[in-house]
């Protein structure tokens, strides 16, 4: 499950970039984020609990703020990324 969402992030990341050299030379910027741990969102109840639990303690640890994200927050971003033409 968790592995298959950083296959994706890697290869959204690889495409961005890809895009962006490619597209560059006609003036056509490209944006891509990914913003990694957000919590209360519905793909989180595909999975137990428990498993929840561990993956969400071990990421937050990781990350220099120490909480996740919350859907709003990806919203703004993707708003602001939107209206940056």
């Amino acid at each position: 499950m968790f592995s298959a969402g950083t296959a994706i992030d890697g290869a959204i990341s690889a495409m961005a970039r890809l895009l962006a050299v490619e597209l560059a030379p006609r003036g056509i910027r490209v944006n891509a984020f990914s913003p990694g741990l957000i919590k209360d969102t519905q793909i989180q109840s595909n999975v137990s609990p428990d498993q929840t639990g561990q993956f969400v303690q071990k990421t937050i640890a990781a990350i220099p703020l120490k909480r996740s994200g919350i859907p709003a927050e990806v919203a703004d971003a993707a708003r602001f990324l939107a209206h940056c033409a």
